[in-house]
C-alpha cells in the first residue's frame, strides 16, 4: 500500500483552517444546482411574518351556571397591572386581585362571605369553580362551587 508523507505542519493547522473558514469537516457544504437566467439572481422572498396574537379585551364579563345552584357573574379587568376581577355571588361583590397560579387564572381576596375567610376563583377557558379558606395557606382552601360559564 503506498502512502504520501503529510508535513506535521499541514496536519497540524488543517483544523484552525477549517475552522477559519467557517466550514466544519463532519459537514462540508454542498452547493444546489440553481438555473441559468435571471432567476438565479433574484433573492428569495423574505419568511412570512407569524400571525400576530389575538388582542386580550380590556374589559370581560362573564355569567357562570354553577353547582350547587350560586348566581355568579365576574368582571374581569386586564387595565391594570396586576389584573383584577369583580365578582357578584348571589347578590354580593367581592374586589379580587390575581394570584400566582400553575394554570388559568386565580382571583382573590381576603374578605370572603364569611369573616376571617377568603374567597378564591379561579378559572380557566368557560370554567371555573370557587373556594373559600381562611388565608392562612392554599392548602386550606375548600371547593364550595363548580362553574360553567353561559353561552351568550
Amino acid at each position: 500500500m503506498l502512502r504520501r508523507a503529510v508535513p506535521a505542519t499541514a496536519a497540524f493547522l488543517a483544523p484552525f483552517l477549517i475552522a477559519a473558514c467557517g466550514e466544519s469537516p463532519a459537514a462540508p457544504q454542498q452547493e444546489a444546482a440553481a438555473p441559468a437566467g435571471p432567476a438565479a439572481t433574484e433573492p428569495a422572498p423574505p419568511p412570512a411574518a407569524a400571525p400576530a396574537a389575538p388582542a386580550v379585551p380590556e374589559i370581560i364579563e362573564a355569567s357562570y351556571e354553577c353547582v350547587p345552584v350560586m348566581t355568579l357573574s365576574v368582571k374581569y379587568d386586564n387595565t391594570v397591572d396586576p389584573p383584577k376581577a369583580v365578582a357578584t355571588l348571589d347578590g354580593k361583590t367581592y374586589d379580587l386581585t390575581l394570584s400566582p397560579s400553575a394554570s388559568g387564572a386565580r382571583y382573590m381576596t381576603l374578605e370572603g362571605r364569611k369573616p376571617g375567610m377568603t374567597l378564591v376563583w379561579w378559572n380557566k377557558g368557560r370554567d371555573g369553580f370557587l373556594q373559600e379558606g381562611k388565608g392562612a395557606t392554599s392548602d386550606d382552601e375548600k371547593n364550595i362551587a363548580t362553574c360553567v360559564e353561559k353561552s351568550s
